[in-house]
């Protein structure tokens, strides 16, 4: 079953084929993320597709339980990879269920000391970061560290990835000092195992400049490492996600220091950068349309702000769900705009929307009350 991003991914790709890009494709992939124009592109584009195909993600599942039993390290892995994909697709609480099933299959096998084990905690972690559960997210990221440490040594990469997973956690709950120490550790470590350049260098600089914006009175200083960050990873992938990231952290950085058209030129070429190399991450494109329409509504481009901020919408809604912060901060913008632009009865209904969708979505969690 393919939830969300999935199945938006489809609606908006739809209509070019994922082989020759001519428009007006009508065959999907049973997975609904690729389309093509028929049997001879699909087949010609297979190789390509497979590993990024839920439904044959699934199947290879299904094949090592027939080989190796349920509950063998083969089957996990193939879980596993199902949950990788899956995330990065968006599809947060069907990947938590592969990662849950993959942990339970290799605990029962291996043990807790065990890097496989280490790696699945890891990408829990992720999801519960996405999720904003945050205490779940640092407790995994936690025990991941400590089975790295333990199976790893003081000098491997996954140490290294650990200690970030970790840092950010702490930068979300606010423990900014201990955040940026775990960060500078793992920028370190990855200096020392790849070298000043690699792109793991720059991904860990980026997120040490957003704890150091969150400090106060190192703006500039963050926003010069970021910078440098953007530079390395231009060099490692110029249109990767690492790429995409910085290009996002710059737009909010110059946004919030009133720098409207560099702020701009950041989020629209981001934009691009999600759109045409990464069109799976449907929640970073919504990230860039939000910032785009946000800095476009203070310039006073009206028309144009609310077309990005109901584009984003749509997008958060499909890939975090009707209730997400996100989804109800776009639609909260989009009620400004029409309230700047005189249609307060629009702006009034558009609130009200809001405000209804976020009290159902803490009912449904159990954090809203009965009023």
């Amino acid at each position: 079953r393919v939830r969300g991003v999935g199945r938006m991914v489809a609606e908006l790709e739809c209509g070019k084929c994922g082989a020759c890009g001519k428009v007006g494709a009508k065959k999907r992939c049973p997975c609904l993320a690729a389309a093509y124009c028929g049997d001879d592109c699909q087949k010609a584009a297979w190789r390509q597709h497979r590993d990024r195909c839920v439904v044959y993600m699934r199947k290879a599942v299904e094949k090592a339980r027939d080989r190796h039993g349920t509950d063998h390290p083969k089957v996990a892995k193939a879980i596993f990879d199902v949950g990788i994909l899956l995330h990065q697709q968006d599809s947060l609480e069907d990947a938590e269920g592969c990662f849950k099933e993959a942990l339970r299959i290799y605990l029962e096998v291996c043990g807790e000391w065990e890097p496989n084990v280490a790696a699945v905690c890891g990408s829990l972690g992720n999801i519960y970061d996405d999720l904003g559960r945050i205490d779940d997210a640092l407790a995994f990221h936690k025990r991941a560290l400590r089975i790295f440490a333990r199976t790893r040594g003081g000098e491997h990469e996954d140490l290294a990835s650990a200690l970030t997973s970790v840092g950010m956690s702490l930068w979300k709950k606010g423990r900014l000092e201990e955040a940026f120490d775990k960060l500078e550790e793992a920028r370190d470590l990855y200096r020392r195992l790849c070298g000043d350049s690699d792109e793991r260098v720059a991904l860990v600089m980026t997120n040490m400049a957003l704890v150091m914006g969150a400090q106060g009175g190192r703006d500039e200083e963050a926003l010069a490492l970021e910078e440098e960050a953007l530079s390395i990873k231009r060099e490692a992938c110029p249109a990767g996600e690492g790429v995409a990231l910085s290009l996002l952290n710059l737009g909010s950085a110059y946004a919030e220091r009133g720098l409207l058209q560099e702020a701009l030129g950041r989020y629209e070429e981001g934009s691009r950068v999600a759109a045409e190399a990464l069109p799976e991450k449907v929640t970073l494109r919504a990230r860039f349309l939000d910032g785009i329409g946000s800095v476009k509504r203070q310039m006073g481009r009206l028309d144009e702000a609310r077309e990005a901020l109901e584009e984003a919408e749509a997008l958060f809604v499909a890939s975090l769900g009707e209730g997400s912060a996100e989804a109800a901060l776009a639609g909260d913008q989009i009620g400004r705009v029409l309230q700047a632009q005189g249609r307060k009865a629009e702006a009034m209904a558009r609130y009200e929307g809001v405000l209804g969708a976020l009290r159902a979505a803490a009912r449904a969690s159990g954090l809203g009350g009965e009023s």
